[in-house]
């Protein structure tokens, strides 16, 4: 006897999705990795429709997903799908001297850094989140949000701030991920980075979806 998938499978596998489309109508707050909460709900769908299916076509079925399922598996290993943390991670690493200090611009992203790099790690390594305050964070890094954010000063960082932490033989690694552009505007091009291009020396390795820099030789504040 076939069964049709029960509405609460149903529910949890659309239902999630199209809500935060629809709040996302609202406040630019939409990321994919939030329908994350949908995939049980979306596999037992799956499931559901593929027992509907003939056994030689659910077999087909089966074979095909698995072959997507790999290929999508080989493309997220190879290709940044996302941020890429792996590339301004190492290159933090790489560069990173004694008494560096990073500028984030949102702190939220700061389990991004760490993950790739375990010298961000708090003590067991577990991954900083400065708004759960369960762990120390970093000493070494600068948080700014967005003004409806959870954590760290409101951003826009200003000018002052690459005067204070790239000033004379400071140097100050600067990264801009998920902020929202409408609270804190153009951050890459902003007061802040207009600064420190006519007044220190500016290196630029951002990658795919992070804005990255290396500020220093900035005037003593």
């Amino acid at each position: 006897m076939v069964v049709a998938p029960p509405p609460a499978v149903v529910a949890w596998a659309l239902l999630v999705p199209t809500l935060l489309v629809a709040f996302a109508q609202i406040t630019p707050a939409f990321r994919s990795t939030y329908a994350i909460a949908c995939l049980p709900g979306l596999l037992l769908l799956v499931a559901c429709c593929l027992d509907r299916l003939p056994a030689r076509v659910m077999g087909a079925a089966l074979a095909a997903l698995l072959v997507l399922g790999a290929a999508a598996h080989a493309t997220q290993i190879s290709e940044p799908v996302d941020e890429d943390w792996r590339t301004v991670a190492g290159w933090v690493e790489q560069q990173r001297r004694p008494g560096d200090r990073v500028l984030l611009d949102i702190p939220s992203v700061a389990p991004g850094l760490a993950y790739y790099d375990q010298s961000w790690r708090a003590r067991g390594g577990l991954l900083p989140v400065l708004e759960w305050e369960d762990t120390p964070f970093p000493a070494a890094i600068v948080p700014y949000d967005d003004p409806e954010g959870y954590a760290g000063p409101t951003g826009p960082p200003p000018p002052s701030a690459m005067r204070r932490h790239a000033g004379g033989d400071r140097r100050l690694f600067v990264i801009f991920a998920e902020y929202v552009e409408r609270l804190q505007g153009d951050l890459p091009n902003g007061a802040a980075m207009r600064w420190a291009r006519r007044n220190c020396t500016v290196t630029d390795r951002s990658a795919e979806g992070i804005s990255a820099y290396l500020v220093t030789g900035c005037p003593r504040g």
